[in-house]
């Protein structure tokens, strides 16, 4: 009986839409170079490894040289702020609008309270409406027992400089945003 019930539970989650599966979409790396856009992404993949083994208080053997600085970065800052961490890229599920994702952190922050935060290693804002996005929809998941106050981007330096901490306040329109990227997902998806 307990087995049909966890079956149940996890043919019907795997119909829920990933949160970068809606978003990703409306990436446009058409304008970037491919061996370019190869090494931003290992790099990305490799310093995110990093933090949630930091966060985690988990035994890091050795940083490569091309992601120290944005290492070193987060380090900083998470060393200044942090008060205590929750969760590290824990999937959570928002079961009325069928989505699931991944936060990168939420955490107890000194000043901020618990806060939901998700890291970057980009410079550039020109994804910064799909950040939004994604972390709106994040704080929208059904996550247990935490009330989270706020929701925002830490953008790390590449030269090891304090990680900018970048808080989205319009939550509201950002989720309203992500629905209608999350309902174009499934309505164009069904069609292919």
């Amino acid at each position: 009986m307990l087995i049909d019930f966890y079956m149940k539970q996890q043919i019907q989650k795997s119909n829920y839409v990933r949160v970068s599966e809606a978003l990703n979409l409306y990436a446009d790396f058409s304008k970037v170079k491919p061996d370019v856009l190869y090494f931003a992404t290992e790099r990305g993949t490799k310093v995110h490894a990093l933090c949630a083994s930091y966060a985690q208080d988990v035994w890091i053997p050795e940083v490569p040289e091309y992601c120290k600085g944005y290492f070193d970065s987060f380090t900083g800052w998470f060393d200044k702020h942090v008060i205590r961490v929750l969760y590290v890229e824990k999937r959570f599920y928002n079961h009325q609008f069928f989505y699931t994702g991944r936060p990168d952190i939420i955490l107890e922050m000194r000043t901020e309270g618990i806060v939901l935060i998700d890291n970057k290693t980009p410079q550039g804002k020109e994804f910064e409406y799909l950040w939004r996005g994604a972390i709106a929809a994040y704080q929208n998941l059904e996550i247990p027992d935490i009330e989270i106050v706020k929701g925002g981007s830490l953008q790390f330096n590449p030269h090891g400089k304090s990680a900018r901490m970048k808080w989205y306040d319009e939550s509201a329109a950002d989720f309203a945003q992500f629905l209608h990227a999350l309902s174009a997902y499934r309505f164009f998806k069904k069609r292919r």
